[in-house]
């Protein structure tokens, strides 16, 4: 599955991919201070649900429960809920909950989790291209450190922007030598109009546009 994405507004785009990435790695590079947020979850399904209630807090979990089956956890417990098998699942990542405001709007990152194959993101523009570069490291199953992973976005966005639709990885088209790293994606601007590129990638990352012959 690709990486489908679309401005959601002005500040916000709105990306759709194969839930192949780990909830850890969207929170540590896809948010500023994680560790000061408060987690609001609604639609939550996976083996902790089969659990009651009472043996979370025998456990020492700290949260908050809301009408409705709405649950807020402090960083400290988050991991309760993103360490789980997770069928089914939304979490709105917030600044500081406040029933008079509204969650759904004002939020820093949202995170959806459909039928467990199926990861919807709510993403801040400034942090889009490190969910490009988090997306292709995990289809890939490559680790990665802060500076590839920042010189892979960096190449990314040099090719037109935020001017497309769609990033997909090329089936078995990564290839590990000394010299690094070296993969295929295409990028797709419009229904008709779309690119290949080679990135070749060790501390820094370099990209090469394809003919489609090639």
């Amino acid at each position: 599955m690709s990486l489908k994405l679309q401005k959601y507004d002005n500040n916000f785009y709105f990306v759709e991919l194969e839930n192949k990435i780990s909830p850890w790695n969207l929170l540590k590079f896809c948010c500023d201070a994680p560790y000061l947020k408060q987690y609001l979850i609604e639609s939550y399904e996976g083996g902790n649900t089969l659990i009651p209630r009472e043996t979370w807090k025998e456990e020492g979990i700290l949260y908050k429960e809301l009408e409705n089956n709405i649950l807020i956890f402090p960083y400290e417990s988050i991991g309760f809920v993103l360490n789980d098998s997770i069928s089914n699942l939304t979490l709105y990542v917030l600044d500081n909950f406040d029933q008079n405001n509204n969650y759904k709007e004002n939020f820093e990152l949202l995170i959806k989790i459909i039928n467990t194959d199926i990861l919807q993101v709510i993403i801040k523009k400034n942090f889009l291209y490190s969910l490009c570069g988090i997306y292709l490291f995990s289809i890939m199953n490559l680790g990665f450190d802060i500076i590839l992973l920042k010189n892979l976005e960096k190449t990314i966005k040099s090719i037109r922007g935020d001017d497309f639709i769609e990033l997909s990885y090329i089936e078995s088209s990564l290839l590990i030598t000394i010299k690094g790293i070296n993969f295929i994606i295409k990028i797709q601007y419009n229904e008709n109009e779309y690119d290949y590129y080679q990135f070749q990638c060790n501390k820094s990352c370099k990209k090469k546009l394809l003919k489609v012959e090639e």
